[in-house]
């Protein structure tokens, strides 16, 4: 039996284990194609119980925005795509925020009593996941 493990080499067809690791919710991305124009993703209407939105995202700079819009389609006074920052959470994912002449205000700050769309604008890079948290 051979005990070189380099590419290329050994015993091929015979059964063996491997192991693969990927980052957490990287599995499929989601990427604008290669045009000028952004990509854009909606949700359905959803109803909201966390108080914070994080996405997993690989982004340069603002290439990546997001606004809440009501389920006729019309975009929540202080959440549109302008006001929207991203501030990074840890190495994969960044927490929304909104910013107004009053401060920030998070998805906690939205109207809860009606579903809502979550709308991602991306200009390049990749959109792996989203999740609503407390």
């Amino acid at each position: 039996m051979s005990t070189d493990t380099r590419h290329g080499s050994g015993n091929w067809g015979r059964p063996s284990i491997g192991l693969a690791a990927l980052p957490e919710d990287r599995f499929v991305a989601l990427c604008p194609d290669k045009s000028t124009r952004a990509g854009i993703l909606e949700t359905r209407p959803l109803l909201f119980s966390g108080k914070q939105l994080l996405v997993n995202a690989d982004i340069n700079g603002n290439s990546l925005k997001v606004e809440l819009l009501n389920a006729k389609g019309g975009v929540i006074e202080s959440f549109d795509r302008s006001c929207s920052r991203l501030i990074i959470q840890d190495e994969l994912r960044y927490r929304v925020v909104w910013a107004d002449k009053s401060g920030y205000k998070s998805l906690q700050n939205a109207p809860q009593d009606i579903p809502l769309v979550i709308r991602f604008i991306l200009g390049e890079g990749a959109l792996y996941a989203f999740s609503v948290v407390d």
